[in-house]
């Protein structure tokens, strides 16, 4: 299915949490149109001209995105720079 995205969450009951006794989980899947996901980004009074501004808001979040991984591999950490995101 192209130009859709999946976000998936996983998470442990919090209330149930003593190994010793069963736990239960929740696992919530939820499915958006890339124009949705994309429109989704921005600031609210951005939003009708969505398709303009997307593309300003990606290229920022790349710029971050590298910065953020240039500071964790000066601490020692290998980041995976061969995935592509799926939009790319």
């Amino acid at each position: 299915m192209n130009d859709v995205y999946m976000d998936v969450q996983f998470m442990r009951d919090r209330k149930r949490m003593d190994p010793s006794l069963p736990a239960a989980y929740f696992l919530t899947l939820k499915l958006e149109s890339r124009d949705s996901f994309q429109r989704s980004e921005l600031a609210f009074e951005d939003r009708p001209c969505w398709k303009e501004w997307y593309p300003v808001v990606r290229s920022r979040q790349a710029r971050e995105q590298m910065r953020s991984e240039e500071k964790l591999r000066a601490l020692g950490f290998k980041i995976d720079a061969e995935y592509r995101n799926p939009d790319e």
